[in-house]
């Protein structure tokens, strides 16, 4: 007796068109727009380390780079990803609707980002002003 259960799989009448890497027409076209994103995305990463080292006082640098890294990777890789799931499973309900949660979500993610360099832009042109002071005397 055979208890295998057969399970049959029309692969032509229902495909998963979830390979187009979202909008992009084909799968090469895809992947090669995904490798100049993330080439693209990795450039804010050396400034605002820079930055925090700058800024930071000698004896804090190392404090503030690991609290940096541990929110980073907390939050931004945590949060966006939960962020995705929730608006596909309970505003746009589906997994073919995975493009427009991830559209809203980057959306909200960049102009997050804007206002929170508009607020921080002040305080580090009088933090460099102040650091320059120092470095002249």
């Amino acid at each position: 007796m055979n208890c295998e259960p057969k399970i049959r799989i029309r692969s032509k009448t229902r495909r998963w068109r979830g390979h187009k890497l979202l909008i992009a027409p084909s799968v090469g076209i895809g992947l090669t727009l995904l490798a100049v994103a993330l080439f693209f995305a990795s450039f804010p990463m050396p400034p605002s380390t820079a930055v925090m080292q700058i800024i930071a006082p000698p004896a804090m640098r190392s404090r503030v780079a690991a609290i940096f890294l541990c929110s980073n990777s907390l939050i931004g890789l945590t949060l966006g990803s939960l962020l995705v799931g929730l608006l596909n499973d309970h505003m746009f309900g589906g997994p073919a609707a995975v493009g427009s949660s991830l559209g809203l979500v980057t959306a909200g993610a960049s102009i997050a980002a804007v206002a929170l360099l508009a607020l921080g832009l002040r305080p580090y042109a009088a933090a460099l002003a102040e650091n320059g002071a120092h470095a002249a005397e």
